[in-house]
């Protein structure tokens, strides 16, 4: 059951009572701490959760093959096919060394992502060393069955509660949380700007080779439009794989652009994504500290590279340092 509906009936922000307990029963038609054995079908609603977490674990690796082929054929296409037949051989150097440097930060951060997705899963073990722990702003997570700290919420497919849970990714196939979201964010940055500058040199080479893209030509480049005259015989099927290429590019640049801008806004305002879409937490402070606390002391760093060494400001579980409103 996801973390919402519990949500919804008042389980998560308080320890549990019988009222909220029948209250899920009733609405559920299944049982919880119960210990009810129930004999014959699954009900329908568990049923449907079960399809819903089965859908949840294919996006999940639909979103990793993607990014994995996307990835290889735009930079080995862009850097080993189109470049090769229009530019020379300095200038082919140059830009191939650049596309090696954003293709290390993007994979590094990748991996980085689901590496230290472990850990912003809580455990009960991460508190033994901190005095005053759980209080009064810490809520009771029936999926775990005990207290989580304010800002994290339970993910169904990473099965525990994330750290300052911003969403859960499915190019990563891991939730996006205190200890990973600055790789998260350095990720899609360099996603967009390797993409963007493989669907240039792929442009340019459409330019040179077949096309000169200027008024009407520039339709050439759209894909249903290049569809429909392959099939009509009067383009090849090897042009219509470079305007697929193209507009995989152009559409992954868009949509990593969109979360890298996305995941800016949000620390700045010291939010996550969850928090902005429920309206319900937010945490206050100033927008330095909001991106000390992500990136680290010399945040400004990890344009470089991934700054491991570095870690972020805090633990993801006291809070106590920001206003609560």
């Amino acid at each position: 059951m996801e973390h919402q509906d519990f949500e919804d009936i008042g389980i998560i922000h308080g320890s549990p009572s019988s009222d909220n307990l029948k209250a899920f029963q009733t609405e559920y038609h299944a049982p919880i701490w119960s210990g009810e054995k129930r004999s014959g079908a699954l009900p329908i609603t568990q049923r449907r959760s079960s399809m819903f977490r089965c859908l949840l674990r294919a996006g999940n690796s639909a979103g990793i093959m993607y990014f994995l082929i996307v990835l290889s054929l735009l930079f080995t296409s862009a850097f080993f096919y189109f470049g090769p037949a229009i530019y020379d051989a300095d200038e082919l150097h140059f830009r191939r060394m650049y596309g090696l440097f954003m293709v290390f930060n993007i994979v590094m951060n990748y991996i980085l992502i689901i590496v230290k997705a472990k850990d912003s899963v809580y455990t009960q073990k991460s508190t033994s060393a901190l005095c005053g722990l759980p209080d009064q702003s810490w809520r009771f997570c029936a999926a775990c069955s005990h207290d989580v700290p304010p800002r994290s919420h339970h993910c169904t497919l990473c099965n525990g509660c994330i750290l300052k849970q911003d969403h859960h990714c499915f190019f990563t196939g891991v939730c996006i949380g205190f200890y990973n979201q600055r790789y998260f964010t350095m990720f899609c940055f360099y996603a967009s700007v390797g993409t963007g500058y493989s669907l240039a040199v792929m442009v340019e080479y459409v330019h040179t080779v077949h096309f000169n893209l200027t008024g009407s030509n520039v339709t050439q480049l759209i894909l249903p439009v290049v569809a429909v005259k392959t099939f009509m015989g009067s383009a090849t099927w090897s042009y219509l794989g470079i305007v697929v290429l193209i507009n995989l590019a152009f559409g992954t640049c868009l949509m990593t652009c969109y979360f890298w801008t996305w995941q800016l806004l949000m620390i700045y305002r010291g939010q996550t994504t969850y928090e902005f879409h429920r309206g319900n937490i937010t945490f206050k402070n100033k927008p330095m500290a909001n991106f000390r606390s992500v990136f680290g002391s010399f945040w400004f760093l990890n344009i470089l590279a991934p700054m491991v060494c570095f870690q972020n400001r805090g633990n993801g579980i006291d809070w106590g340092e920001y206003k609560y409103v």
